[in-house]
């Protein structure tokens, strides 16, 4: 059925990556014009719909930067929030709906930085450089962003679903066409489980000529919704529940790692959580039961007002880090590429 369906789209996909095709050509001959910062712009973006992991491999970036003590600001649309225009993020006194899920979660692990929302990406940067003195700007979920000429392209994909036999939208997941990979400075390629899978991907991927780097998804300790860490007693029941682009693979790491779930429940990515979702989830669970979430998700629930109704249950959360199977000292090497050419 999914199959009949999917072919039954495949003219308006063809349509979709025609018009996306000119539109990028209308770029490269010059009828509209990139705005090039005098600062070093490093995009993470990603060519599939769904979560492939951009928002922690910018957190990477931008905690990498900082090691070496050069100042970096974080720029993204604010996916899913209820404003408009130019916004700095302050994670104490705003929410999701103010800012987006992703850039409230950067703004709460970097709370030194710079970090902005502006669907105009070109009048974000300009702002930011107005009001600021970074060096570099980390500019999310960026490569269809044509607006904003780009110094560093990172395109981030899932091992899990890898888009070289995908089709574009609507037929497929594809928000580009194949060709546009070739576009991209380096491939980043997250939630590979096994590295003995590794080689066939480097093979699969080669074709575009590309440096990779390899990653997968790893957690820190698990923490209250009062930013507490919590350890989970043997016995305790536990229900998952998740609203990224791909749950089912957050819950998959978490059995992996040990974790015994009891239930888990899937939302779709960026979920607005209502109190009458929970309200027939926690029905059936035991005020022993701790619910266990990402930290994205977090950051959409924490400040519901109707979150106390159900204080009688534990609430906790999964801070998330990347470890690299291979790649990483070679993707390290391409951003500090950047920087020497503005002689940072």
């Amino acid at each position: 059925m999914l199959r009949t369906l999917r072919l039954l789209l495949l003219p308006f996909s063809w349509l979709y990556g025609l018009v996306l095709t000119i539109r990028r050509k209308l770029y490269t001959w010059g009828y509209f014009k990139a705005y090039r910062a005098p600062v070093p712009v490093i995009s993470v973006g990603n060519i599939s719909t769904g979560g492939t992991g951009k928002t922690p491999v910018a957190a990477y970036i931008l905690s990498h930067l900082s090691q070496y003590n050069i100042s970096a600001a974080y720029l993204s649309r604010g996916y899913g929030r209820k404003t408009k225009g130019y916004l700095r993020v302050n994670p104490s006194t705003g929410n999701s709906l103010q800012y987006g899920d992703e850039a409230l979660q950067i703004a709460h692990q970097f709370p030194e930085l710079p970090v902005a929302v502006c669907e105009k990406r070109a009048i974000g940067i300009q702002q930011l450089l107005s009001e600021t003195d970074v060096q570099v700007i980390v500019l999310d979920d960026a490569f269809q962003h044509l607006a904003v000429a780009r110094d560093l392209n990172l395109v981030v994909m899932d091992a899990q679903r890898l888009p070289d036999q995908d089709f574009i939208l609507p037929a497929g997941n594809l928000r580009e066409v194949l060709s546009t990979l070739k576009k991209a400075d380096f491939f980043i390629i997250n939630k590979l489980s096994h590295k003995a899978l590794l080689p066939e991907i480097e093979k699969r991927l080669g074709k575009w000529g590309k440096e990779m780097a390899f990653c997968r998804p790893a957690f820190h300790d698990i923490r209250t919704f009062q930013e507490e860490v919590y350890r989970i007693q043997n016995g305790q029941s536990i229900h998952a529940f998740a609203g990224i682009g791909n749950p089912h693979y957050f819950f998959d790491q978490l059995r992996t790692q040990g974790f015994q779930l009891k239930g888990v429940t899937a939302f779709s990515d960026h979920h607005d959580y209502q109190a009458r979702e929970f309200a027939s989830i926690l029905a059936d669970l035991g005020p022993e039961t701790i619910l266990l979430t990402t930290e994205k998700d977090y950051h959409r629930l924490k400040d519901a007002d109707w979150l106390s109704q159900y204080d009688h249950f534990t609430w906790t959360y999964l801070p998330m880090y990347l470890k690299w199977w291979k790649g990483e000292v070679t993707l390290q090497a391409n951003i500090h590429r950047v920087l020497q050419d503005f002689a940072i």
